[in-house]
C-alpha cells in the first residue's frame, strides 16, 4: 500500500528532486506538487488534496509554511524543508515529523522518510486497536461509533455524515481527520467525498462501488490504484 505524498514548495526544482528521491524509494507515491502554498491549502481543505505525508517549504509567499502546517497538521503528516533553521521549534510545535535544512541529501532524506514510516505505521497500528471513536457531533457533543459497524463516510462541505446499517451520524470533522482514526486494512477512500469499509462492500465494477441501501458509489481515478491494491488477491 502506498503513501500519498504531496510536495508543496515555490521552487520547482526542490519538489523535482525530492519527487526524485521518492522514486527511488519503493511504497511512495507523489499525487500532488503545489507552488502556492494559498492554493495548497484550498485544495486541502476541499479534500481535492488527499495526503499521507507533506514535504512542505516554509519561506514561501502569500502563506508561509508554519501557518500553513497549523492549518492542514489534522489532514496530513508533515516534514518540513528549509533553508532557515531557526524555524525548528514551531515546526515541531506543528506536529511535523522532521525538519531539513536545505540542500537536503539522500541519504538525510532515506532517514527522515524511515522516521515518517514509523510514525505512520504507528498511527496505523493505533487505528486498528482502537474499536470506539467519539467525534465531534452539533455543538460540544461527541458521537460514540463502533468503527466495525461504520459501512461508509460521505464528505459534504464542512462536515460529514457517518453511516452505518441503524444511524445516519452527522459529524463536524474532515474527511481527512475522520481516515486518521479509521485502520486502512479495512477502511479505504474512492473519492474525494467518499471513505468505505471494504466489510460492506456488495459489488464493485472499474467505476463503481455498490454498497448497502442501493448506494452506487464513483470511484474516482486518482483512487483507482489504491482500491485496485486493496482487494487484490494474496
Amino acid at each position: 500500500m502506498s503513501i500519498r505524498c504531496c510536495l508543496i514548495d515555490d521552487q520547482p526544482a526542490v519538489m523535482e528532486l525530492i519527487e526524485g528521491y521518492l522514486t527511488k524509494m519503493p511504497g511512495y507515491e507523489v499525487v500532488a506538487k503545489e507552488t502556492d502554498s494559498l492554493e495548497a491549502f484550498r485544495k486541502f481543505v476541499a479534500d481535492e488534496i488527499v495526503a499521507d505525508l507533506t514535504f512542505m517549504d516554509i519561506d514561501m509567499p502569500r502563506m508561509n509554511g508554519i501557518e500553513l502546517g497549523s492549518k492542514i497538521k489534522d489532514m496530513t503528516s508533515i516534514i518540513y524543508l528549509t533553508a532557515h533553521r531557526n524555524y525548528a521549534p514551531e515546526s515541531y510545535e506543528n506536529g511535523a515529523i522532521d525538519y531539513l535544512v536545505k540542500p537536503v541529501s539522500f541519504q538525510k532524506f532515506q532517514s527522515c522518510i524511515e522516521k515518517a514510516r514509523q510514525k505512520l505505521d504507528a498511527q496505523e497500528r493505533e487505528a486498528e486497536k482502537e474499536s470506539i471513536i467519539f467525534i465531534p457531533g452539533s455543538g460540544r457533543t461527541k458521537i460514540r461509533v463502533n468503527k466495525p459497524e461504520i459501512v461508509r463516510i460521505q464528505g459534504a462541505s464542512n462536515y460529514i455524515w457517518v453511516i452505518t446499517h441503524e444511524h445516519h451520524h452527522l459529524a463536524y470533522i474532515s474527511m481527512a481527520q475522520m481516515a486518521s482514526y479509521l485502520p486502512k486494512k479495512n477502511f479505504v477512500r474512492i473519492h474525494k467525498s467518499h471513505i468505505i469499509n471494504l466489510a460492506h462492500v456488495i459489488q464493485l465494477d472499474p467505476n463503481t462501488v455498490y454498497m448497502p441501501e442501493n448506494q452506487e458509489l464513483p470511484i474516482s481515478e486518482s483512487f483507482k490504484k489504491e482500491l485496485a491494491a486493496r482487494i487484490r488477491p494474496r
